[in-house]
């Protein structure tokens, strides 16, 4: 899962180090919440109410991110400084036979 790190990265290169630790904390507790909920709901219902209720929170996640995500920079980072990786040789470099 590369891709993480390269789209906080993407968004907001100032700060990519926050907002990948925001994600990452996120992702995090949505695993323990979700495992201590799903154990409540198994006690009281059935798992038919646990994939109901996680149908939802999938709905309303891409409810709010098709209506306020975009993939411009943010103007406070437009300024941030750039890497050309090619100028560095990263990209150029032939490898030995």
């Amino acid at each position: 899962m590369s891709w993480c790190t390269s789209v906080s990265q993407d968004i907001g290169p100032r700060y990519a180090g926050v907002l990948l630790g925001m994600s990452n904390t996120a992702g995090v507790l949505a695993g323990v919440f979700g495992t201590a909920a799903t154990g409540y709901i198994l006690k009281h219902g059935t798992w038919d109410d646990v994939w109901g209720v996680a149908v939802a929170l999938y709905l309303v996640g891409a409810l709010v991110w098709n209506l306020f995500s975009t993939g411009d920079t943010l103007p406070r980072t437009s300024n941030a400084r750039s890497v050309d990786v090619a100028s560095m040789g990263a990209c150029t470099q032939k490898l030995p036979a």
